[in-house]
Order: C-alpha cells, then structure tokens, then sequence
C-alpha cells in the first residue's frame, strides 16, 4: 500500500522467502492502472474498494487455482475498506488528540526560540525518539537548500550553529516533492540521509518538511540512537501531523519576530529623533549619533566623514571605536571607497566582506592607500563595512561609515529603510548644530577645544599679538599664558627664522581661512632653549573678515634630538663602513700580492731550485758509474737519495704555494691533487657539466679547500673527508665534509681574539669575490664547510 510519502511499502506479508527478481515496478504500475498482471513466477492483483487500494502480489503461484482468487477480490477490498476507514477513525482522534497537546505545550508563544524549542521536545517525547532538531531555509536554489544555524535538541554540542544543506535525492524528496524521508531501520541505512545522519550515532530517523501555505519553511528532523530502534508507519503520521502545525507556529513566529523589529525599529528611530533634538551643540550631536547608532545597528565602530572644502576628498569628522592611527589615515575620494561612492550615489553602499572582497578585486584598491596597507598586512580591523550619505537641505555635506567585525550577508527592505531614516534624522540633526554653532563666538569655541588639547595653540590679533594660550603653551615655551597675552609672537621666534615667518604669517591671512599654512621653526623658550615645532596656522573670520590667526603647534623638539642622534649613528657607521671597505681593499690588495709571490716562488723553485737538484742528481748517477770503490758508490747512492727527498720536497712546497695544475687543467685536477696529497683518506665527487671559473674563485675556491683539508688533518681526527664541487646554471657550490670530532661554531669575533684568524679569513677571502660561506658543525658529529660563487 502507499505510505504518506506516496511510495508504495509493504504492509504484510506470508511464506516469503529470497526473490530473485525485483517487482517494484509492476506493483506501482498495476497500483495506478488498477489492471491484474499474471508472469510466470509472479501475479499482482488490485485490490481495493472507494478511496482505498492497494496491491496484492503472490510470488511463485500457481497458476491453475488463481480463477478462484479473482471473485474474492471484491470482497477483500470492501473489508480492507472498513478496516482502513476504522484505522482512520482511530487515526482522527489520536491526531487530534496530539494536536491538542501540541497547542497545550505552545501556550500561545510567538517568540521563535520557544517556539522551535517546544517543537523539539514535544516531537522527541511523542514519538518515543531521543533527538530532534529544525533547521530554517535561508537560501532555496535550483540543485540545493541551506538552511540557517540548526536548532537541535538533544544532540549536545555536536550540531552547535551548524546549517544543513540539502541536495540530491534528500532535496528532491523534502523541497521539491514536499515529501517525508524514513529510515526505518539498519535495513535503511543506505539512503543518503542516512549515510549523513549515521556518522553521529543514528539508527533510526524521520525528517519531514516545514510547509507553511505552499511555502518551504525548513526541515523537522527527529531521530533515536537506540540500537534495534525500529520506526513505523504511526511514528511517521504523528510526525506529518506535528510538521503540519509546527510549521503554521513557526510562521508565526517568523512574522512576530519581523513585526517585532519593526516596532523596535521604529520605536529606536522615535528614541533617536528625540535624543537628537535634545541639543543643539555640535560636539553632542556627533556623540550621540555615532552611540545610537551603534547601538542601534550593533556595529563595532562608526565613524562620520565630513567633505574638505574642495568638495571631493572625505575625511573622519568623528568616531568611535576607532585607533587613532586609523582615524588619521583614512581618507575617501567621492566615488571611490565604500563612503566614497554612498556620498557620490546618495544612497546606502554595502560591502558585505572587505577581506574577501580585496583578495578577489585587489587592483580596486588604491596603491598606496592606507587601508591596503592594513589588507596586505592582516591587520584591517573589520570585515562588514556600511556606507550612508548625510544629507541637507537636497545637498550631501558628508556620510557615515558602520564597520561591522563579522560579514554582512544581506540587508533586508526594513534595514534599508531604517539606515535611510536614520542617516536623515542624524544629517537634519547636524545641520541644525552646525547653523546653531555659527552663531556663537568662535574665539569660545577655540577655547573649549584648545585648554584640553596637548599641542601648543594660539591666536593672535591681525598685528600678531597674542590674545590667547592653551595651557600646553606653558609646557613647550615655560611662559604662563598671562605672560604670553599681548606680546608679539616675533617675540619667541629667532632672528635667522623671522623672516620666513612673517611670509608664512602673510600668506595665512591672505587665504582668509580657505587653507592651512603649515611652517617648520623653531620658538625661543623662557630657559633661553629652543624649542622646533611643526606650526599649522589659519585665519580665523568673522562674519566673512579675517580678524586674526590660529597657531597650532606641535612640540617635536624630542623628535629634532632623537633625529640628531640617528644623523650622529649613521656617520659612525658610515665611518666604520669607508674603514671596513678599505680594509677590505686592503685585504684584497694583500691577498693579490701574497699570491703574486706564491707564484714567484714557486716558479723560481720548480725553474731554479728543482733544476739544481735535478742537475746535481744526475752528476752523482755518472759520479757512481766511475768510482772502481763499491763503499765510495754506496756512499754516493746514499746522497743520491737524500737529493731525490729535496727534489720531491720542493715540489710538493711548490705545489702547495702554486700548483701549475691549477693554471693549466683548472679546478678539478688541482682538487684532485689536493684529495690524493692529504693525510686523511679524502675523495672527489663532482655533479654538474664541468666548466672553468674565473681565474679569481678557482684560486680562492682551492685555497678554501687546501686550508679545509689542512685543518682536517691537523684537527679532525677525521677518518675520511670529501670533497664535493656541484656546478648549477648560475653559481657553483663546493662542499668539503669530515667525519671528524668537530666544534663548537662561536661568535667569528671570538674567534679573532683568540688568535684564530683561519676562519675569518676564509670568509673574508670568499666575500671579497662575492661569494658565501658556511660552516656547520657540532662535537662528535663532524664538520661540512660550504662556498657557494655566483658565475
């Protein structure tokens, strides 16, 4: 018979055993045709009387007695019939029964939390499972279903702010047909809710759709980790009768919930409009926009961005929740940025992820804009950044900027309206301070902001007498402000700077308030000091007339004498650099000669010497021939011998102060010579296509190696060394390794002091080249030496 879902399931059965065969199909097609269909190994008969059928299916009949199966089928309809009717009977009063309860357990609460919590509780304990859970659609699409965070019941933390997405045959049954899934039993577990479900303990399950009037709310999952739990066509009803209401409350509850907000909405907006109304200063306006704002929105800082006079750049008038290093270095031009574009768009701009958004449209992104830099760094403090015009009187003078620490993922029609409201009641709000400002005095204003301000701030008169001080005055120069009141501010400047000055005094009023001076100097301290200060200046106007100037100035005497300090370093190292470079040239020049006189040496042994040695040996061979006395030629075989030892020693001398070898047949035949001459068993192992080096590195390179196998024999205790030469595309390397007892490797510069100097050389000898040594070593576990030249 089918079940609630439409599929067709097994309702009994007798003296079935193993079929080979599938039958599925025929019994759904004899269901809907209500036609008998008679196989061989196989009849299915319609059963079935008024709005109840089904399918009667024999397997391996026979075929001679089914004549007096067919007129018993009426009546086995009509009986199934009043069974079902009667079942359905039973089925009304257990359904209403349990919808009662259900509107019992509601108590008539809107409140969605509740809501979804109750339905939960009551689907676990009447459907005898353990765990529950209803996950809200948040996105419907042509192949998937998301849901948002799930609300579970019973599952501890496992499905904590988890969505659940849907595709497959489980989207197809729960969103597109609105149909249940069962998993009955372990028999079921091949289906892909189960294959999901399974891997947290489930046996047993039923998830069915949340349709609220033809609408897919989202899915009620419930389900038993019970070993042997088995589920049944009743579990199921009373789960379809439970979703059925449930979600007629969750609608509910969604539609209280946006009318709730709604009214929040607008009962904050009445809030706000009456806490901007209740001043008519300025400062006070900013404040309490940008904390009514945040609050309003739960945005992690808002910040107010003002136009500058040229009417395109935005800077930050005010903010909160903001570094200061933030503050001033973010600047907008109109049409760029997320500010940019809502003061040149008069409307609200959303960039829902700024991270995101500069990893995929990075050349969006000014060059050397500040907030570049913090994107390349990882230090950008938010993700979510909302931009509002503020607009009056049909002109935009500035906006708003509503920095969010998370993602935004989407701003509903109500959000968009109440952004609008807001940043016009915050815009009106401003204006009216703004009109209210201009007509108090500014030399008030400039007062209330300077006696708390840390940089040095004056006005003066249009004859540059100072007709106020701050406070911090007194800490920069030493004077009270009564002493400073109706001097000239020439007074405090030194003669060699009064002249640029006074020109920096003139083009200040000439501007009349339209733009900054701004003038590096320096001020004459009551101590006799000086003190260098970075000076702002403006004109200040009244009623359209200039009527003096304001100073601010910042104290950067510390900065000068840090900067002295850097300038004096930087000589001494420049000086220590010029003095190591002609060290080094000296090194170098030393280095050239000492090899200059090896190679003098070495060919005046092998050409003077050697040939000496050579001549007197062959005298004493024709010496030996002559002497008719046997103990007078032994005696001369003896010193014969003694001259062959010379020969070879000054060769072997020559050798090592500058083989020929190394000239004539390059590198490798002179390493070779090295390997097979050193006292420690050593070998040669070369990788690469061979080529020659410049004269230069082959020299240095084998006087590396010959110092590295001569501190081998003498210190290693080593049982064999290599020799490894590797010639790469653009540089060459060579390693010289022992297995020997090794060292500690120090400070090079400890080593110096020691009377040590091997190493040291060494590195200088390769750095001079342009090359790179290093040295790897630990007791008892050798020593690798390692030169690296770049061809």
């Amino acid at each position: 018979m089918p079940e609630p879902g439409g599929d067709l399931l097994e309702r009994g059965s007798i003296g079935r055993g193993f079929s080979l065969f599938d039958t599925v199909e025929t019994c759904l097609e004899v269901y809907i045709t209500r036609q008998t269909q008679i196989a061989r190994d196989y009849a299915h008969f319609s059963l079935g009387q008024g709005d109840v059928w089904a399918v009667l299916e024999l397997i391996y009949p026979e075929h001679a007695h089914l004549d007096t199966l067919e007129p018993l089928l009426g009546t086995l309809g009509f009986a199934l019939e009043a069974c079902f009717q009667r079942e359905k009977g039973v089925q009304q009063s257990d359904r209403a029964s349990l919808l009662s309860s259900f509107s019992h357990a509601l108590g008539g609460s809107l409140e969605l939390e509740q809501v979804q919590k109750v339905i939960c509780a009551f689907g676990v304990e009447n459907l005898a499972l353990e765990r529950a859970f209803i996950g809200l659609f948040e996105g419907i699409e042509d192949s998937a279903a998301v849901t948002g965070p799930l609300f579970s019941h019973g599952f501890g933390d496992i499905l904590f702010e988890q969505p659940l997405r849907l595709v497959s045959d489980s989207y197809l049954k729960l969103v597109k047909l609105s149909q249940p899934i069962m998993v009955r039993d372990l028999r079921d577990h091949h289906m892909p809710l189960a294959r999901t479900m399974s891997g947290h303990g489930m046996q047993a399950c039923i998830a069915v759709p949340l349709l609220a009037k033809g609408r897919n709310l989202g899915v009620l999952y419930l389900d038993s980790a019970q070993k042997g739990t088995t589920l049944s066509n009743l579990e199921l009803n009373r789960a379809l009768w439970l979703a059925e209401h449930a979600a007629l409350a969750l609608d509910n509850a969604l539609k209280y919930g946006e009318e709730t907000r709604k009214r929040r909405a607008a009962e904050s907006l009445r809030e706000v409009s009456s806490v901007l109304a209740s001043s008519l200063h300025l400062g006070d306006i900013l404040e309490r926009i940008l904390e009514q704002s945040r609050q309003l929105f739960g945005a992690g800082a808002v910040a107010i961005f003002q136009l500058d006079d040229d009417g395109k750049t935005l800077r930050i008038r005010s903010s909160v929740g903001l570094e200061l290093e933030f503050i001033r270095n973010v600047r907008y031009r109109l049409r760029i940025g997320v500010v940019g574009q809502a003061v040149a768009e008069n409307k609200p701009v959303l960039m829902p992820d700024m991270q995101e958004h500069f990893r995929k449209h990075p050349h969006e992104w000014g060059k050397q804009s500040y907030a570049r830099q913090l994107m390349e760094r990882g230090e950008y403090p938010f993700r979510g950044v909302l931009g509002l015009p503020l607009v009056s009187r049909a002109k935009v003078f500035g906006g708003m900027a509503l920095y969010f620490e998370e993602a935004i993922k989407e701003l509903r029609e109500e959000d968009v309206y109440l952004l609008e409201v807001f940043a016009g009641q915050a815009a009106l709000a401003i204006e009216n301070a703004r009109l209210f400002e201009e007509l108090e005095e500014q030399e008030a204003q400039y007062r209330l902001l300077a006696e708390a301000a840390q940089d040095l701030i004056l006005t003066t008169d249009l004859k540059g007498r100072v007709t106020y001080a701050n406070p911090a005055t007194q800490n920069v120069l030493g004077y009270r402000q009564l002493e400073l009141v109706g001097r000239q501010v020439l007074d405090f400047i030194p003669a060699v700077l009064q002249a640029e000055s006074f020109s920096a005094w003139k083009q200040c009023l000439r501007s009349r308030g339209k733009a900054s001076v701004w003038l590096d100097g320096q001020a004459k301290a009551k101590d006799g000091e000086l003190a260098f200060l970075e000076l702002n200046l403006n004109a200040l106007t009244r009623d359209g007339e200039v009527v003096g100037v304001l100073a601010v100035g910042r104290d950067l005497t510390e900065e000068h004498r840090l900067a002295l300090e850097i300038q004096s370093r930087g000589q001494a190292l420049r000086q220590a650099e010029e003095r190591r470079t002609l060290l080094r040239s000296y090194l170098a020049l030393f280095t050239q000669a000492q090899e200059e006189e090896r190679r003098r040496i070495a060919r005046e042994l092998h050409d003077d010497t050697a040939q000496v040695l050579v001549a007197i040996a062959r005298r004493l061979d024709r010496l030996a021939k002559v002497l008719p006395d046997l103990e007078l030629k032994e005696r001369t075989q003896d010193i014969r011998g003694d001259v062959d030892a010379a020969i070879t020693s000054v060769r072997r001398f020559s050798h090592n102060l500058r083989p020929s070898v190394l000239d004539d047949l390059g590198l490798l035949s002179a390493l070779e010579q090295l390997a097979e001459r050193a006292q420690t068993p050593s070998r040669l192992e070369v990788s690469g296509l061979e080529r020659r080096l410049n004269s230069n590195i082959e020299l240095t390179l084998f006087r590396m190696v010959q110092e590295s196998l001569t501190n081998i024999d003498k210190h290693a205790g080593a049982s064999s060394a290599a020799i490894r030469v590797s010639f790469l595309p653009k540089h060459t390397e060579v390693r010289v390794i022992d297995d020997g007892v090794g060292f500690h490797l120090r400070d090079l510069g400890e080593l110096l002091l020691e009377g040590h100097m091997g190493l040291l050389g060494l590195r200088e000898r390769v750095e001079l080249l342009g090359g790179t040594l290093e040295i790897s070593s630990a007791p008892g576990e050798g020593t690798e030496m390692f030169f690296c030249f770049p061809d």
